[in-house]
Parts: C-alpha cells; sequence; structure tokens
C-alpha cells in the first residue's frame, strides 16, 4: 500500500530557554493536547463570575503511599482508576480518602483494568474511601460509585 509521512518544523520564533520548560510543553501539547471538563451548575456570584470550591480532591492517600495516576475507567465506564504507589518492601496498610465520598465497590485490578482474582491486595470501603493492605509497590484499583 501506499504510506503518507509529514513533517512539521517548529520555527524557534517565540521558543523561550530550555529551563523555563516551555519547549517541552509545546512538543507534549501535540502529542497529547490538554482537555478540560466543564463544572456542571457552579453557581453565578453578584458580579457575574461563577462560584467554584476553593479546594477539591479526586483522591488523597495516606502516608508512605502516593496516587501515581488517577483515570477514568476504559474497561467498565463510569469508574475511576487509580495507580497507587507504596515505596516500601513490607505489607502497608495505605488509607485512601475519596473526594466523592464512600463509593460502592473497590477492586484490585492489572494495569489492563482485568480484576485480579488471585493474590489481590486485601481491600476494605470506608466511609471516606477504602483502606488498601499493599504488598507490592504498585498497585491498580478500580471505584465504582452510586449514580
Amino acid at each position: 500500500g501506499v504510506h503518507t509521512l509529514r513533517y512539521a518544523i517548529r520555527t524557534p520564533t517565540g521558543l523561550q530557554a530550555p529551563d523555563t520548560g516551555q519547549p517541552l510543553a509545546e512538543a507534549l501539547n501535540y502529542i497529547a493536547p490538554a482537555t478540560a471538563r466543564i463544572v456542571p451548575n457552579p453557581g453565578i456570584t453578584s458580579s457575574g463570575g461563577p462560584v467554584l470550591a476553593t479546594s477539591g480532591s479526586i483522591a488523597s492517600v495516606s502516608a508512605p503511599g502516593s496516587i501515581l495516576a488517577a483515570k477514568p475507567g476504559e474497561v467498565a465506564p463510569g469508574t475511576l482508576i487509580l495507580r497507587i504507589y507504596q515505596p516500601s518492601n513490607t505489607m502497608q496498610t495505605l488509607a485512601v480518602t475519596l473526594g466523592r465520598g464512600r463509593p460502592s465497590s473497590v477492586i484490585a485490578v492489572t494495569a489492563l483494568e482485568d480484576p485480579i482474582t488471585e493474590g489481590a491486595p486485601v481491600i476494605q470501603i470506608t466511609a471516606n474511601g477504602f483502606t488498601i493492605q499493599a504488598v507490592t509497590a504498585l498497585n491498580t484499583v478500580q471505584v465504582s460509585f452510586d449514580s
């Protein structure tokens, strides 16, 4: 078959120094452009501007853990996928707090979002999230909420 390749060359006009991060940010925008979501019904101030919460969080995790990624589920639409990291070589019970509060279910999944059936970490749902007994450094979970 016929394959057509097209290339673009960026002229340096307006390009900042590499230590500003601007060239990298611009290059990444060509690969994966930034996206945004509209906040539903934000409310309106007397001056006509939107009223938004002063802060918000999708999820947070207790020390020594950290959340490496949070994204919408692809295999199960409407779910939240969290990639949780814990740096030790020992089992750690991590408490994860969710911005939406108590989930309806949380299951351990692979990076491809397939459920882990054998050797999955113990997960318990709490009032505002869940706990996970993380044995490995990386743990991926699928979080579901009632509509």
